[in-house]
């Protein structure tokens, strides 16, 4: 009976949804015990009135909108632990590739908590541990290349390298690049050898000003 009106519960909350909104298993565990949440899914998955798209991951059937993005089920995923993930994939940190600073295809994403994965039908979703500053870059061309050469460690990302990634930029995104300086490690801002004063926090007009470090 218990289970039932857990059932119910859900169900109602569900139906309270905008059409088409992801929710996960720990947004319904309010109604019940997770053992009675989790039958409770089982059943209304078998009736096929909601729709699993991972783990712990769920749709309601019958919703105008049938395809999801492995970002979107992921961002729902990582949300439901209260963790943030980077909106984008980890950009390739291979310094010889000539997709060098391009997002990757393999669905692997920083996290501001523990590495892990999870699948999403045949393909296997994995989170990265990232630094918090490493997260603070924008989700840009720029930030993708800054969080490329970090990954890529002291080492290898040296001085000769810098100007080749700085090519793959244009216009805003070098200007973007140089913002991204203060979530930076040292070891890497300190190879960009020259800096630009923001302008746009003077009034007064005035074209930018390279300054030599």
């Amino acid at each position: 009976m218990a289970r039932g009106i857990v059932c119910s519960m859900i169900k109602r909350y569900i139906n309270l949804l905008p059409e088409g909104q992801i929710f996960t298993t720990r947004d319904v565990l309010q109604f019940g015990m997770r053992a009675a949440v989790d039958k409770a899914l089982q059943r209304l998955i078998f009736k096929d009135f909601i729709v699993r798209l991972a783990r712990g991951v769920f749709v309601k059937e019958g919703s105008r909108r049938t395809i999801y993005s492995d970002l979107e089920i992921a961002h729902a995923k990582a949300a439901a632990f209260g963790r943030r993930i980077l909106l984008a994939p980890i950009a390739v940190a291979d310094p010889d590739s000539r997709n060098f600073g391009e997002p990757t295809c393999n669905q692997t994403f920083y996290i501001d908590g523990h590495t892990s994965s999870f699948k999403i039908g045949d393909r296997t979703i994995t989170f990265k541990h990232s630094a918090p500053r490493k997260l603070r870059m924008t989700s840009t061309r720029s930030g993708e290349v800054a969080r490329a050469l970090w990954t890529l460690g002291h080492r290898v990302a040296d001085d000769r390298l810098l100007p080749k990634a700085n090519l793959l930029l244009r216009g805003d995104d070098r200007f973007e690049f140089r913002k991204n300086i203060r979530w930076m490690p040292a070891w890497l801002s300190d190879q960009i050898k020259f800096r630009i004063w923001d302008w746009h926090y003077d009034k007064r007009p005035r074209t930018p000003l390279c300054v030599a470090i």
